[in-house]
């Protein structure tokens, strides 16, 4: 896997890949690309799928397990065993970033929450994922971190 050191080069490069229509030769038009979390203990659910239409259009499919959303950890110290996944992950996020900074839903945010509103927290004791109105840790039961929206 290649590492690059100067974010400023990462940036230019993910965002010009970001801006140009193409296709990858190994994948297959109508074939869904699958991928386990890391964080199903075990229990094997909760996937992320992905389908690239004929048309070119991209279909996303994300199976949660037990509504807590699907996590890609960081390799190594993160214990991921998706790093290419979570890298791929990284550069939706900028992709949706930065159509929302140049395309904004204006009608249709109104009716929506904001898009960058938490819907969830991490335990900083145990990292399992919380909803955001729960008062402790489902997990281990410490309470939510100050600061952390109720």
């Amino acid at each position: 896997m290649m590492h690059l050191n100067d974010p400023e080069d990462i940036a230019k490069q993910i965002r010009t890949l970001l801006e140009s229509f193409y296709w990858l030769p190994g994948l297959k038009p109508n074939t869904r690309y699958a991928r386990l979390h890391d964080d199903h203990d075990g229990q094997r659910n909760g996937y992320l799928a992905v389908v690239i239409g004929e048309d070119g259009d991209a279909w996303v499919d994300p199976v949660e397990s037990e509504g807590n959303g699907l996590r890609f950890r960081m390799p190594l110290h993160g214990g991921g065993s998706s790093p290419r996944v979570r890298a791929a992950l990284v550069i939706l996020a900028e992709a949706i970033r930065l159509d929302n900074e140049e395309n904004p839903l204006q009608a249709a945010a109104a009716r929506l929450p904001n898009p960058n509103d938490a819907v969830r927290w991490i335990c900083p004791a145990c990292n399992t994922v919380n909803a955001i109105d729960a008062p402790k840790c489902e997990a281990c039961n410490k309470p939510k971190p100050e600061g952390k929206p109720a």
